[in-house]
């Protein structure tokens, strides 16, 4: 394996490299900019600008105006500013009060009257609403909007914050139910797996599921503003379409001061919402809370004054679930589950994080920063599988991880234009299942949640889901270290900066296969209705995957002419992927067997332009147009080396029966060819079925070296938005947007060993059910395997298969995928510091039923009319070949308002958003397809039985979730220190809405525990949660 050599190389690079920006510099940065004047309208060159606040490094950043009366002080961090304007000969004009968020450009121009420079006119006013020079699109959710809004703080959510978010339904959060579950934001149409999320600026997204995993947790405390950016700006430094969730940090100061909060609930504090509805679907129980709780704290401030800054965070928080109608075996020793209602299962998770961040300053200009935050977790269910009912506790490996998070950052204001930037991250991360051990070999084993690792695993599918125990462990290493560089040159017309960025890591792991229960060997067991029909043996299982380097240079400008801001970029990418050599030990079933490395698969090279343009309509900086069109590639790690290297045989199956009795299979098993051992009171085992088991063989799929190599080879999406800006009030501003994503570089695999003539067609007939749509219909257009052949696949783009398989009477055409959607969003400052923001969104995304690894998968509007192997592709009347994906609506609306009795603090966030996605999974046996009177078959199934979806796609939702949560808090200040106490009411109306149903269909008259559209999840219920927070 070369973790050694990647991990090497990796903290050389972040270290030398230095990427990324102190704070908020760089991404997310904000920006002052205007027009200077004379009391009759003339621009003034030479003014003096001067940005002042105690969050700069140099305390004051100044700027003059050019000969345009134009100023800009770009790179800034979030805080609040005065600006003051000075010119000999001029009243000196001050502006104070001037609040900055992450990623905004406050427009503040400035009137100097004729006057002695020592006489200073001040304003105090509000700070802008509409931002009239950037493209940029997102949310900027802040401290002190956490802190006054009911919501459990955890990435999860914020979703709640974004009108245009799209979740699965069941991932919607009440008050920390789903703690830190994987959850991922999409927008505009985007895949969940190109959401990235960073802090400090810099990624800490770890390199699983093509880099789109998370494992490690950011404290809440900790935040100073979460930026959540749209992928509308079009920045250059941005490389995927996805959100980006940007978390900036709170740093030490001059004045110690700091943060204690906590929070708790329990099952006493919950209502009940088993409606009568529900129970007519069958339903006993419903899902439900027996403990959420969180205990964090901060505390910063300075180690030498103005000179040297610290801040340290700590956090412990976790939850008690209990999932629905899921019970513990009441016995693991005699082979059947049945369940003990007396041991209902509640899932658990626990967190906790150790955080130290420290600031010093070199000189006048230089600032650095470094942090490392160590964090253990883990979840019984790291996707919600016990929640959605399909999982049992017994094999449901816990995921657990140890993960370490370090940064280093650098910043220097060179001069008033010239400022540099740099830092790098080392994410180190190990993950296991069932098991909190660090070790590759499993020689630190430590137990971790509450399955049963190591006994047997057994498959009954005619009884559910599998059970006994999960009969192996997990252990995965993803580290990856990043690097960015930046410089940016600032006028009053231009704001440019040019950098890169780098990223390298490795995704090593290991399954151990043990089964102490049947003499520690490394197998599982498949049962029919309770009788042992097979095995599967496992020999070791090792995987060595490397991201070599994801290598991005990139330039933007942000250029302003009059009331026209261009924003113009570009960005090379460059990514290659390996392989590691792999060493499997023999265990105690097969031999050792390895494999060789294999590099550069693929190597993608990608130019990516950003065009966006932002004009203030009337001048005012009160309205903008806004457009942008902006192409991006497609998120990636090490997947496709994965993909395309040596085949590894990790297991093989084998028929068993146990003519003994004793569920234990006693046979030779290390004989691979059938036995009868009746005869001596043994078993009869077949041979393997895959005689290569415990060797690596050639990949039978391989790569079109026109797909795996050269430029414009990768995934990508070009994305075309517009939209208008307003602030109507002083304290009021609507958006209006509209957004298109389109994709490209669509890939097939083709079996070269088979062509349409190898099929055969059907038909199959829905049953008769007034639930079904299509009830009692024929639909055709289906196609059978006729003969087994060899697999040699071939990957390559879906362009060249148009027309090469003509079909009578169907025209065949490009594979496409698009989105359409529009965002209407509002935000309006309240009196005494109140807020109300939100706003409708409408598109045709469709996110699939259920949480699941990486945010599960997005459905857009897509076309894949032609033929590569098999005709159904282009003729199905089941699931046509054209898919328009229905538009869905999404409103979302969050607000506070500081009563004026008492301190006393109101609070609410509603949420109206569309139900899961409904399907009908049905098999269909040989015999019913031939006793058709049309449309027969005339043959047996290749694989005997096919399952179907017989709903249309995408036709059938489930009820719509509304959920309102409320909060009412009281303050107490006293010295410069404040006392928050907030009671919250989570579901405030009580919902019982499903959140995820059971898409196997079963007739209505069917005698079953496991009805077709029955929940299985349901919203949570009402309860109240209450929380204290102290700072100081």
């Amino acid at each position: 394996m070369r973790r050694p050599r990647s991990a090497i190389v990796g903290v050389f690079l972040a270290l030398v490299c230095l990427p990324h920006v102190s704070g908020a510099q760089g991404l997310g940065a904000a920006s002052i900019v205007g027009v200077v004047r004379d009391a009759s309208g003339a621009v003034l060159p030479g003014v003096t600008v001067e940005a002042a606040s105690p969050v700069l490094i140099e305390r004051v950043r100044t700027t003059v105006t050019d000969g345009e009366g134009r100023y800009q002080i770009a790179e800034l961090r979030p805080g609040v500013y005065s600006v003051v304007f000075s010119l000999q000969g001029f009243t000196t004009f001050r502006r104070d009060g001037l609040e900055l968020s992450s990623n905004f450009v406050a427009t503040v121009n400035a009137e100097l009257r004729v006057g002695a420079v020592t006489e200073t006119i001040t304003v105090t006013g509000q700070t802008p609403l509409v931002d009239v020079r950037s493209a940029a699109k997102g949310t900027v959710v802040t401290e002190q909007t956490l802190a006054v809004l009911p919501t459990s703080k955890s990435v999860g959510a914020l979703l709640a914050l974004v009108p245009g978010a799209v979740s699965p339904a069941n991932g919607v959060d009440t008050g920390g139910t789903k703690g830190e579950q994987s959850v991922r934001i999409s927008v505009f149409g985007a895949r969940p797996g190109d959401m990235r999320q960073m802090t400090n600026g810099m990624l800490y997204s770890n390199l699983n599921g093509d880099g789109a995993g998370r494992l490690y947790f950011v404290n809440p405390v900790s935040v100073q503003e979460n930026v959540i950016d749209l992928g509308a700006a079009g920045s250059a430094q941005y490389q995927l379409a996805g959100a980006v969730v940007n978390t900036i940090p709170r740093e030490g100061g001059n004045d110690l001061s700091g943060t204690l909060f906590g929070a708790w609930t329990n099952h006493a504090l919950q209502s009940d919402n088993l409606s009568d509805s529900l129970r007519a679907k069958g339903l006993t129980t419903v899902n439900s809370l027996r403990t959420i709780g969180d205990l964090s704290g901060l505390i910063g401030g300075p180690v030498i004054r103005d000179r040297w800054w610290f801040v340290t965070s700590h956090r412990v928080s976790g939850s008690t679930l209990r999932a629905a109608s899921l019970f513990h075996d009441a016995n693991l020793d005699d082979w059947v589950y049945t369940p003990d209602r007396t041991r209902p299962v509640d899932p658990q998770e626990r967190n906790r994080s150790h955080q130290f961040r420290t600031t010093f300053q070199l000189g006048t200009k230089d600032r650095f920063g470094a942090s490392t935050d160590i964090q253990r977790h883990f979840r019984d269910q790291a996707f919600g599988q016990l929640d959605q009912g399909i999982a049992r506790i017994e094999a449901n490996a816990a995921m657990c991880h140890n993960d370490s998070l370090t940064q280093f950052t650098w910043s220097r204001p060179q001069s008033n234009v010239l400022l540099f930037e740099g830092g790098g991250t080392v994410g180190l991360n190990t993950f296991g299942t069932a098991n909190f051990g660090t070790a590759l070999d499993g020689s630190d084993y430590e137990p971790c949640g509450q399955s049963q690792p190591f006994r047997v695993n057994i498959a009954d599918p005619a009884r559910g889901a599998n059970y006994h125990g999960v009969g192996a462990i997990g252990i995965g290493v993803s580290n990856q270290f990043n690097s960015r560089f930046a410089v940016s040159y600032v006028t009053g017309t231009h704001n440019m900066k040019a950098g890169f960025t780098i990223i390298r890591g490795n995704v090593t792991g290991n399954t151990i296969n043990r089964a102490d229960d049947v003499g520690g060997l490394p197998l599982s067991y498949t049962f029919t209705n309770g009788v042992p029909t097979s095995l599967t043996l496992f020999a070791s299982r090792n995987s060595d995957a490397h991201l070599d380097h994801d290598l991005a240079f990139f330039v933007q400008d942000q250029w302003t002419i009059r009331r026209l801001t261009l924003n113009l970029g570009l960005r090379v990418d460059w990514m290659s992927q390996s392989l590691g050599a792999v060493n499997n030990p023999a265990n105690a079933m097969f031999p050792a067997y390895s494999s060789p490395e294999k590099e550069g698969v693929p190597n993608w090279k990608d130019l990516s332009p950003r065009l966006g343009a932002a004009y203030d309509l009337f001048g005012d900086g009160r309205t903008a147009i806004k457009g942008g069109i902006n192409r991006y590639v497609a998120g990636g790690s090490t997947g496709v080396a994965t993909q395309f290297g040596p085949t590894a045989n990790f297991s093989t199956t084998r028929t068993w029966t146990d003519a003994n009795g004793n569920f234990s299979p006693d046979c030779d098993l290390r004989n691979p060819a059938a036995q009868d051992l009746r005869a001596s009171g043994g078993d009869v085992c077949g041979p393997y079925n895959n005689p290569s088991v415990a060797t690596f063989t050639t990949n039978t799929t391989v790569a079109d070296p026109d797909f795996t190599s050269g430029w414009f080879k990768r995934g990508y999406n070009w994305r075309a938005t517009a939209s208008i800006e307003q602030q109507i009030l002083e304290r009021f501003a609507v958006s209006a947007t509209y957004a298109r994503t389109i994709y490209g570089n669509f890939t097939v695999t083709d079996n070269l060993n088979l062509t349409p003539d190898d099929f055969d067609p059907y038909c199959i007939t829905i049953p008769v059910d007034p639930r079904l749509p299509r009830s009692g219909q024929q639909l055709c257009g289906l196609w059978d395997q006729r003969r087994n052949v060899a697999t040699s696949n071939l990957v390559t783009f879906s362009d060249n298969y148009i027309d090469r398989y003509p079909f009578a009477g169907l025209e065949q055409h490009r594979q496409t995928e698009h989105f359409n959607g529009f965002d209407l969003a509002m935000a309006m400052r309240l009196p005494r510091g109140g807020t109300l923001n939100g706003g409708w969104s409408v598109g045709n995304t469709i996110q699939n039923t259920a949480i699941s690894a990486n945010g599960g998968l997005v459905n857009n509007a897509s076309s894949n009319c032609f033929i590569v192997d098999n005709p159904e592709q282009l003729t199905s009347e089941v699931s046509p070949c054209n898919v328009s994906t229905p538009y869905q609506h999404r409103f979302r609306f969050n607000g506070s308002f500081d009563l004026p009795w008492y301190g006393l603090l109101v609070a609410g966030v509603y949420q109206d958003l569309p139900g899961p996605l409904i399907v009908a999974n049905r098999v269909y046996t040989s015999a019913e397809i031939n006793a058709q009177a049309t449309g027969a078959l005339g043959r047996p199934l290749r694989n005997a039985t096919r399952t179907i979806d017989i709903l249309e796609p995408f036709s059938m939702f489930g009820e719509r979730l509304r959920q309102l949560d409320l909060r009412a808090s009281k303050m107490f200040r006293l010295s410069g220190r404040r006392f928050q106490l907030n009671a919250d009411l989570y579901n405030a109306l009580n919902s019982s809405t499903p959140t995820f149903i059971r898409n196997t269909y079963t007739p209505p008259d069917a005698v079953t525990a496991t009805p077709w559209l029955q929940p299985t999840q349901v919203q949570d219920a009402r309860f109240w949660k209450f929380s204290i927070q102290y700072d100081f």
